[in-house]
């Protein structure tokens, strides 16, 4: 069985960093969801352009979840590194 390492600093600066993409992710996911919905309800769209439009509003909660996971996953990042540090003091101060 292989030995588990892990560098508690780096797993919250990482989850920090996944934080971060996804809070630029999220607003982007919007922005390009009520550009679409204008474009529909405005009727610029040829019925080609309206088939495919409709097919990318359609992926909205995909999309959404997705962001959500993101954001999940950086929390575990942080989580992790927090719990290590916490279980590396306890032992310590019962050395």
């Amino acid at each position: 069985m292989g030995r588990f390492t892990a560098d508690p600093p780096v797993l919250i600066r990482e989850g920090i960093g996944i934080k971060e993409v996804d809070s630029s992710f999220d607003p982007t996911v919007e922005d390009v969801y009520t550009i679409i919905d204008e474009l529909i309800s405005k009727d610029y769209l040829s019925p080609e352009a309206l088939k495919i439009a409709n097919k990318i509003r359609d992926k909205k909660p995909t999309l959404k979840n997705m962001a959500k996971t993101i954001d999940q996953y950086g929390e575990f990042g942080i989580h992790a590194g927090n719990k290590v540090i916490d279980n590396q003091e306890r032992i310590s101060s019962q050395i």
